[in-house]
């Protein structure tokens, strides 16, 4: 779902990384999960036109977002 408009880079850099090395289709991934605090995270998170990132908590296995 990722179309790498990069809002979710801009807010959480440490965490978001969109790959500009492809060309074609390029897409964000997760570089680190703790990077940043959650607040800032869920912003990126609500930045994205797509809604492709959704938060699940790692230890209770909740979805935190959307």
């Amino acid at each position: 779902m990722c179309l790498a408009f990069g809002g979710c880079e801009s807010i959480a850099p440490k965490v978001f990384v969109v790959d500009k090395s492809k060309h074609i289709n390029p897409k964000a991934r997760v570089e680190s999960e703790t990077a940043d605090t959650l607040d800032r995270i869920v912003m990126a998170a609500q930045a994205c036109p797509t809604k492709a990132i959704k938060i699940i908590d790692r230890y209770s296995g909740n979805q935190i977002y959307p």
